[in-house]
């Protein structure tokens, strides 16, 4: 049994918050003559013996944005609580998938949905793999980290087939009924580069780009990009100059598979993506 006391003279718009890190019983006392809304007073004590509700299972990705440098570490953390075990499923986007990656997904850069997900989603243009990873669970209380999705899943090198561009789900996994917890799930949208991009939209509608070597600090030379349109092709390709630029003008007429819905430049193995409706380099 668990005893907590707490004082106040009005109940009205009051909340108390009791940490209890055991399972069992709390024991809630209210004394007789506090004011509550309307100014009635309570004629009698109250008592009363409550369970200690079950603390919610967690998992969660630390940090902030959807970018990992592609020579870096290449890591996730991950923070849990409760679990003893974490499922982590990597959709990896095939470079030749871009075109629907952006067509068919919304919302911020790192949180990318897709509009229809029940007809079209992550298994339609992606590679999957799951991975399984036990927890020292201490207790179910205290959190858990940082845990990080190995270099070889969330990193590996790619090929042809397999682009930088990776949908990162992590789950609550029980290793005993060898079932996903539906409650206890986080996931982040994750692009992999060294290459840096900034575009200008100018004022006579055209698109100028900016591209660097993050690692190196210097601009990306000769580095081709390309404007793709529904149908995966490209419409319009440019090659940067010495200063790590190049510029395109979409022209407004473009309809149907011509309909422009991505830049992508391609700096040897590195590939980056911008949606041509982003503003903000979603």
């Amino acid at each position: 049994m668990n005893h907590c006391r707490l004082k106040s003279r009005k109940i009205a718009n009051t909340r108390f918050r009791v940490r209890v890190e055991s399972d069992g019983e709390l024991y809630v006392r209210v004394i007789k003559g506090v004011q509550a809304f309307g100014g009635f007073l309570l004629g009698e004590d109250y008592n009363a013996v409550v369970n200690v509700p079950a603390l919610q299972r967690e998992v969660q990705i630390e940090g902030q944005g959807g970018l990992l440098a592609l020579n870096g570490e290449r890591k996730l953390s991950i923070r849990s609580r409760g679990l003893s075990a974490i499922e982590y499923e990597i959709a990896r986007v095939a470079t030749t998938q871009i075109n629907h990656l952006v067509s068919q997904t919304e919302g911020q850069f790192q949180h990318r949905t897709f509009s229809s997900p029940s007809f079209f989603n992550e298994e339609n243009i992606s590679r999957i793999a799951l991975e399984h990873q036990g927890i020292a669970l201490e207790n179910k209380w205290k959190a858990n980290y940082p845990h990080s999705i190995s270099q070889s899943t969330c990193g590996s090198p790619r090929t042809a087939a397999a682009s930088a561009s990776v949908f990162v789900t992590a789950r609550g996994w029980d290793q005993r009924r060898k079932r996903r917890s539906k409650r206890s799930t986080d996931s982040r949208f994750i692009l992999v580069t060294d290459t840096g991009l900034l575009t200008k939209k100018n004022a006579d509608g055209s698109t100028t780009f900016f591209l660097h070597v993050n690692q190196r600090r210097e601009a990306a030379v000769d580095v081709v990009v390309d404007l793709l349109g529904k149908n995966g092709i490209a419409i319009q390709s440019a090659t940067t100059d010495s200063n790590g630029h190049c510029a395109f003008r979409i022209g407004r007429k473009s309809t149907r598979e011509k309909t422009p819905v991505a830049f992508v430049a391609r700096n040897g193995d590195d590939v980056i993506v911008h949606s041509v409706r982003s503003r903000d380099g979603n």
